[in-house]
């Protein structure tokens, strides 16, 4: 197994989901806020819509490739001896209970089945209060951890209601077989260092960019910045973008879709002055350049100047409503190959205007089985949409719900 991620767009052949289940059920409206939910969601939908989504994933990808659940790479590992226990052990510190060693005498019988949904879900019929809050979150795989060229950083989040998927996640990377050889691969992140994977964005083997967002703190990048250029990645640019709810993370507001174009949110990748650091090493020296846009920033790293394809088109009103439900936040399946909420009309209408074709997920099926299960690309650039009417209550898209393993070099 490997870890190999050079670009964005690369064709996609590894990718760990999560589809939504039973804890997104769990969030009570009372508490939607604290859970970073913006509404409740319709559990049934939402799973539906997330299975669509993986239908296109497997059409772009063909039977070779492979989509990993987590809950199944979760249970892989506690084949391993010593795993199960130690999961068990570490799910301590996050209980609500009071009598905590006493409920850990209980947890060293509950089954593993039983385990693994009382981690997500945080309650079991035969409690009389909840445990823990429950993680409807982790359909959000992509903020997990990171992978550029072969080194995957592993996040350390930032809000409370989150912690308890990155334990999950690094439980699965320190026991699960998969991991075993990779070790020397993988970047733990120091607790007080934030970071998130919404704000990395592999641009090319030698070019990485990072978002100083409200989820990513300025220590998070530079302790980033200094292990990737100690691992082959040549610069690394970092962009303050505003710290606030709707652009939580950098991939809620750029998203790359081909070799020279990318999708963004106008008003602050454009009109907004964000100020851009590139960092690369100069023997054992960090050093940095400023530059006034990420647009000559990028130009400057890549030697590609990147088209900007408006989120939401050219009005402003429908840019901003777009933007709010992850209009920005595309996938690329492959180079030019798109995946998004069908919701964001202006946006695919800007993509067709820049020579996409558009396909809804039926047509995308339709096609794949009519090209012998496997779609086919040819020379055409494609945008293919999805509903998410569901999913989009949790304040995500299509590069959100996934955290890519390995990508074929373009």
């Amino acid at each position: 197994m490997e870890l190999d991620i050079q670009s964005e767009i690369g064709l996609l052949t590894r990718v760990v989901v999560h589809t939504p289940g039973n804890e997104v059920s769990m969030v009570n409206p009372d508490d939607r806020e604290t859970m970073l939910f913006d509404d409740i969601v319709y559990e049934e939908d939402a799973r539906e819509e997330h299975l669509d989504m993986l239908k296109v994933f497997q059409a772009v990808m063909g039977p070779e490739g492979e989509i990993h659940e987590i809950l199944n790479l979760l249970k892989d590992s506690f084949e391993v001896e010593g795993s199960l226990e130690a999961f068990k052990k570490g799910l301590l510190p996050f209980t609500t209970m009071e009598d905590a060693h006493s409920w850990i005498s209980w947890l060293d019988e509950l089954p593993l089945e039983e385990t693994i949904r009382l981690s997500l879900d945080g309650h079991h019929p035969a409690l009389k209060h909840s445990c823990f809050a429950p993680i409807p979150n982790l359909l959000f795989t992509r903020d997990l951890a990171s992978v550029s060229r072969s080194t995957m950083v592993l996040s350390s989040m930032s809000k409370d209601a989150r912690r308890r998927e990155s334990y999950i996640m690094r439980h699965i990377s320190k026991w699960h077989p998969y991991f075993g050889a990779l070790q020397k691969d993988l970047v733990y992140l120091n607790d007080d260092n934030l970071v998130e994977g919404g704000d990395i964005l592999t641009v090319s083997d030698r070019v990485v960019l990072i978002g100083l967002s409200e989820r990513t703190s300025i220590s998070g990048v530079m302790q980033v910045a200094q292990e990737l250029l100690q691992r082959g990645i040549e610069t690394v640019l970092a962009i303050d973008i505003p710290k606030r709810r709707s652009s939580m993370h950098l991939d809620t507001i750029f998203t790359f879709v081909s070799q020279d174009e990318c999708v963004a949110y106008s008003p602050v990748i454009e009109h907004k002055a964000s100020q851009v650091i590139g960092f690369q090493m100069d023997g054992q020296k960090l050093c940095s350049k400023t530059y006034g846009s990420l647009i000559e920033a990028l130009k400057a790293a890549t030697g590609t100047s990147y088209r900007i394809i408006p989120c939401g088109g050219e009005d402003p009103i429908n840019q901003s409503r777009e933007q709010w439900t992850d209009g920005a936040n595309l996938f690329a399946l492959a180079p030019g190959v798109v995946l998004g909420y069908a919701r964001n009309q202006h946006t695919f209408a800007a993509l067709e205007k820049a020579g996409y074709k558009t396909m809804t997920q039926e047509e995308c099926v339709e096609q794949t089985i009519r090209d012998g299960g496997q779609l086919h690309l040819g020379s055409d650039k494609l945008a293919i949409s999805f509903q998410g009417h569901e999913l989009c209550r949790g304040r995500g898209g299509a590069r959100c719900m996934t955290m890519p393993l390995t990508r074929k070099p373009v």
